[in-house]
Formats: structure tokens, sequence, C-alpha cells
């Protein structure tokens, strides 16, 4: 619960769950965060969080050419996060994943000695060992979308699909693209912000190939193609739901938290 996550935040350990800004800001993409902890804490995890500590992990800055901007960003996180002991640092949003994983010593030669996990690299492992237990069965036909950080570029295919075998009632059908040949959702690299009518022509593509599954859910790994994909597709006439993986588990283990309604009402 609230209280619960207001807790661990300063919390010395040696897990972190970073959010992001999306999954800290936005109403759809937050709910994957919600679901994150909810799972977290049922099994459980001890972790940290830094809350208002917590500070863009700069990939916005770096795609805009701000590299000092970016820096200034990176070291306050990883400053923050030494001082709490921790070792492994998970995140949900596969653009933070990469900027840990990979361009702050690629692009600003910095080496922070932490282990990046990706969100469904971490629920997968967790299913693995037993550590969850699905009560709720979803009794839904779903299609995913392999988002371009979490797909392309970080190459994290097999994981999200594992998690999905593992749901209770769920009907899995493919995008007629997918895995490293799915079209991007038209949100990615600050595009929308740089050209939003490409973006939203990039989306009809997508939706063009969400309609050629009997889906009635599209689940995602990545919160901004989540957010942007629940906008855009009831724009084109589709009226498919657009989940966040995380919250497809969290559903399937019978957790509930206020807001997750509204937003799919």
């Amino acid at each position: 619960n609230e209280d619960e996550l207001l807790n661990r935040q300063g919390k010395s350990a040696e897990t972190a769950f970073f959010f992001g800004c999306s999954s800290s800001f936005r109403g759809v993409s937050i709910q994957a965060t919600i679901a994150t902890t909810l799972i977290m804490d049922k099994i459980g995890e001890d972790y940290t969080v830094l809350g208002e500590e917590e500070y863009c992990c700069g990939a916005p800055l770096i795609m805009t050419g701000d590299f000092e901007g970016a820096r200034t960003l990176a070291e306050h996180n990883i400053e923050k996060y030494k001082e709490l002991g921790v070792k492994r640092i998970i995140t949900n949003c596969p653009g933070c994943y990469k900027m840990w994983s990979h361009e702050y010593k690629e692009f600003l030669n910095i080496e922070h000695g932490f282990e990046i996990i990706y969100g469904y690299e971490y629920l997968k492992e967790l299913i693995d060992r037993g550590k969850i237990e699905f009560t709720n069965p979803l009794n839904i036909k779903l299609t995913y979308h392999d988002g371009c950080d979490a797909g392309r570029n970080s190459g994290f295919y097999d994981e999200p699909r594992d998690v999905i075998a593992a749901l209770p009632g769920v009907e899995f059908e493919e995008l007629p693209h997918n895995k490293d040949n799915c079209y991007c959702c038209g949100s990615g690299g600050v595009l929308r912000a740089f050209d939003n009518q490409f973006a939203s022509n990039i989306a009809k593509l997508k939706v063009e190939d969400i309609e050629r599954t009997q889906a009635d859910v599209v689940a995602s790994g990545c919160p901004s193609c989540v957010e942007y994909m629940k906008d855009q597709l009831p724009q084109a006439g589709c009226n498919k739901v657009v989940k966040d993986l995380a919250v497809l588990v969290a559903e399937a283990m019978g957790l509930k938290w206020d807001g997750l309604d509204e937003i799919y009402e």
C-alpha cells in the first residue's frame, strides 16, 4: 500500500526499484509501477525507492544532445543509491534500462557497478523460482507489442513471452509483425515532441497490425508504448484494451488497487 511504499523511500537495501519519469507521472504508465510494488510487497522483496530524490535517468537529454545535463542527473541517482547500499536496480522502463545498463558507459563514461535488471526479466525470475502464485484466471485473448527499447535495442523477446505463458486464462496470439520485426508504436525517442504527425502516422500502422489479431487486450513491457497506444488506438477506431504486462501479472495474482478500473473505463 501507499504507506508501505512511503516507508521504503530512502531505506537501505541491496535492491532498488527505479520508476522512471513516465512511470512516475503519467496516469496510465503509473499503473505498472503500482502493480510492481504490490508484487514485490506480496513476495516479500526487500527493496528501496528514491521517491522525490529519484531524478530522470537522462535519456531525453542524451537524445537531444545535452550530455552534461544527463551526467548531472545520472551522478545524482548513482550517489543516492550508493548511500543506501544498493547493489541491483530493477526498472520497468526499457529506456531507463538501456541508459543504466549501456549508455552511461557508452556516452558519459560512467561505470556505476550496479546490476541492472529489466522488470520483466525480474518477473520471469520470480515465476521460475515459484515465488508468484496465480489465483485469478484473466480469461482474455492477448497479443504483445515489442517496444523498440525492450526488443530491438535490448533483446528482451523471450522474457515477456515466458511471463505471458505462465498467466492463467490467457489465449496468446502474436502480432503479424513481432519481435525484431515489430512495428514501432510511434512514441519513442522523443518523436512525439519533435514531429507529432509522423508519430501519429507510425501509430496508425501499429493499429492496423493490432486489428489483424483476434486479441481483446494488447500488452507491452514499456510504459511509454502503453500510454501512447492507449491514446492512439481509440482515435483510430480500435477498441482493444492496452495494459502493461506488470498489471496483468498483478491482476492474475488477485491484487487490486484504487484507480485501475477508472483508467480502463
